[in-house]
């Protein structure tokens, strides 16, 4: 479902269509201690603010600026109390890239800052990585194949090539390595219906969905012929 595709369309792509992605966990440890003695502390929320530049870094110093690379930041916790030095931040976020063989660089560029940081601070520091998922690559026979019955059953004028691929990370992504296929992008947008996946507020164009099972429909009655 894609809000920022009007509903009676649908979006395809050839080549790449989505980013490898993974899931880090950073765990930063100091001392905690009352905030009028910052030099009695080890101030996790500093050794953070100071993570997070640095890991922007790694994307605009380290990399090759010809690639697309994303280290976002999703959710940080730490501190209790506005008078404590907290001794504990936990930083979560995801590694997307459009190259496999580049996001499997950047962990180990990422601990390098990491470890720089905490152990000039004096903290210490857990890095986690949650493999997720593939870039998916769309087979061009298999698109053609889609966009021809896209055709037939809504008119050319209701498909969409998309020519950049998404840096989301997509799960079907893993059946494209095994078989041929396609990811097809429903359209689901309009007046009501204008915010994107993971807004508080995003909500299903339900005519969409007329549309969906239709396109499967006529993509299961020409490939049988």
């Amino acid at each position: 479902m894609a809000s920022d595709l009007d509903t009676g369309k649908i979006g395809l792509t050839y080549g790449q269509t989505h980013a490898a992605s993974s899931k880090f966990i950073i765990v930063l440890k100091g001392r905690a201690g009352h905030i009028s003695k910052p030099h009695k502390g080890v101030d996790a929320i500093i050794m953070a603010a100071e993570v997070i530049q640095a890991l922007q870094r790694i994307r605009t110093r380290q990399v090759d600026p010809m690639e697309t690379v994303l280290i976002g930041i999703g959710r940080i916790k730490g501190g209790d109390r506005y008078n404590i030095i907290p001794e504990r931040v936990e930083i979560e976020g995801t590694l997307r890239t459009l190259s496999m063989e580049v996001h499997k660089k950047i962990p180990a560029l990422m601990e390098k800052a990491i470890s720089c940081i905490t152990s000039s601070m004096g903290g210490e520091y857990e890095l986690t990585f949650v493999e997720g998922y593939p870039g998916g690559i769309n087979h061009p026979d298999t698109t053609k194949f889609v966009e021809n019955c896209g055709v037939k059953l809504l008119g050319r004028d209701k498909i969409e090539i998309i020519s950049k691929p998404s840096m989301g990370g997509e799960d079907f992504s893993c059946f494209l390595q095994k078989v041929p296929g396609t990811f097809i992008r429903l359209g689901g947008g309009g007046e009501n219906y204008k915010y994107s996946l993971h807004h508080p507020k995003f909500d299903i164009n339900e005519d969409s969905l007329v549309i969906g099972a239709a396109l499967f429909c006529q993509i299961v009655f020409e490939f049988l012929g």
